[in-house]
């Protein structure tokens, strides 16, 4: 149960990291366009 757990952990902890990239790239290219 616990190795469940750590799996999903490691998803969510991923899924996360991923979309503040993806949020820092939107920001960078916002930047980008404004000047």
């Amino acid at each position: 149960m616990s190795k469940l757990g750590k799996k999903k952990s490691n998803r969510e902890g991923k899924a996360k990291q991923l979309q503040q990239q993806l949020q820092a790239l939107e920001r960078k290219n916002a930047a980008k366009g404004k000047k």
